[in-house]
């Protein structure tokens, strides 16, 4: 069957609660008060494409939402003419249209990569992902199957290496949480929050080679002690020091992460009309 492509619907607004008013008004004296149902009927038919326009701020984000949950939708952000005078002189609401762009669906697939390096070099970030995954179930884009395809495939790119290795080992990083959780009630450790950043700081410096043209097993995450008397055995000692990355690696990652919670925590938290 021949798939068409509707270039300019306002499904999204298939509510008289969201969107336009008259244009959800429309919807509901149609029988139509659920976006869903329209896209089922419309893939029916043969158009699997649908291209959600949007007319105003709000508008735009209602067409943003139901692409992010729905493979068959795109969203088109932008002001209708009779609604130009609203923004013509409002620089607040005018960058708020610029926002929208980091509302994409494919900002996930960033997010899926970073999980993957967060799962393959250091987990002090881990909690972090607890925010995004909360946003993807709020915002229903977990309904988007494909994306979550998509994310799942980006997210072995970068932790396959790491499952193989399990695979031959017990599945011993799998199971790390359980083992240290038993650990530390027996050990009765207190959790310090100052040796806990500093280690976090320096770890992100390690995502990073520590000098350019030089491998990675260079590195030495843990220092030891060598008491041995034998000076055959002095060379030791040139390798049981730890190493550490520059400071100004670890001052660009952790950059690179509060930008990225910046915008992240905006999206969830602020109201729409929080700068305007």
């Amino acid at each position: 069957m021949t798939e068409l492509t509707d270039t300019h619907c306002h499904i999204h607004e298939a509510s008289p609660l969201v969107g336009d008013e008259f244009v959800g008004g429309k919807w509901a004296e149609a029988g139509f008060s659920d976006p869903q149902k329209l896209i089922d009927n419309a893939t029916k038919a043969g158009v699997t494409k649908l291209i959600c326009v949007g007319t105003s701020l709000s508008d735009s984000e209602k067409a943003i939402e139901l692409a992010a949950y729905s493979s068959h939708c795109w969203a088109s952000i932008g002001i209708h003419p009779h609604e130009a005078k609203i923004y013509a002189h409002s620089p607040s609401k005018l960058q708020k249209f610029c926002n929208l762009t980091f509302k994409s669906k494919w900002w996930w697939i960033a997010f899926a990569a970073l999980v993957g390096l967060i799962f393959e070099t250091e987990l002090a970030p881990a909690p972090l992902i607890l925010i995004g995954v909360w946003y993807f179930f709020k915002k229903g884009i977990w309904k988007n199957i494909r994306l979550v395809l998509l994310c799942f495939v980006i997210f072995l790119m970068f932790y396959w290496p790491l499952l193989i290795y399990d695979y031959n080992h017990n599945w011993s990083n799998i199971t790390v949480l359980t083992r240290l959780t038993s650990q530390i009630n027996q050990a009765q450790i207190s959790f310090d929050p100052v040796n806990k950043f500093q280690s976090f700081f320096d770890s992100l410096g390690r995502l990073w080679y520590l000098r350019i043209g030089n491998s990675n097993a260079d590195e030495i995450n843990i220092s030891c002690n060598v008491y041995t008397t034998k000076k055959e055995f002095k060379f030791i000692k040139d390798f049981a020091e730890r190493t550490y990355g520059p400071i100004w690696l670890s001052i660009i990652s952790l950059a690179g992460i509060l930008i990225f919670l910046w915008f992240g925590l905006n999206q969830i938290f602020l109201p729409n009309d929080f700068m305007g």
